[in-house]
């Protein structure tokens, strides 16, 4: 969840303007809008991220539950693998005990299959929770987006008003 000032609507401009110039609401609510674009590009980034790392790690469970299936049926396991860009190999891995699993920051470790299978439904749980947050934080700071918008074009309409008056 994010923390950031939410954005009110103005109901009563003259009163919210006050004595000060429209120039000056107008910049201080730009300011806040400028914010809230930024805040909304973290945001898009992180949601990014997150999708992509979802496809890896589902990925990884189904690599995971097929080697636990083979273990428990007793059967070899053939895998195609990744040695460089561009090139696969294929081996038969008998009775498969343990995975190595990347953690990040150029670090892997080996883990038996179960506890594999947990870190990584985990992983997965963890992802998908974080991406719902993300979304609904998105969704709150385009309507905080918007009310700013809608804000400003009502000082400023204000503001045109007030200097049509004689």
């Amino acid at each position: 969840m994010i923390r950031i000032q939410p954005a009110k609507f103005i109901e009563h401009v003259a009163s919210y303007v006050g004595d000060r110039s429209a120039d000056e609401v107008i910049q201080e609510l730009n300011e806040r809008h400028q914010n809230y674009r930024l805040v909304e590009q973290d945001l898009s980034q992180r949601r990014v991220r997150l999708m992509g790392k979802l496809p890896e790690i589902e990925k990884a469970v189904a690599a995971v539950a097929m080697l636990l299936e083979r273990r428990e049926a007793g059967e070899d396991a053939k895998v195609d693998f990744q040695l460089s860009e561009q090139l696969y190999a294929r081996a038969r891995v008998r009775q498969p005990e343990s995975v190595a699993l990347w953690l990040g920051a150029d670090v892997m470790l080996e883990f038996p299959l179960q506890e594999a299978a947990a870190l990584l439904a985990k992983n997965l749980s963890n992802a998908k929770a974080q991406l719902a947050s993300v979304l609904k934080d998105l969704e709150l700071i385009k309507d905080f987006i918007t009310t700013t918008e809608v804000s400003i074009a009502r000082v400023y309409n204000f503001d045109l008003a007030r200097r049509k008056r004689p």
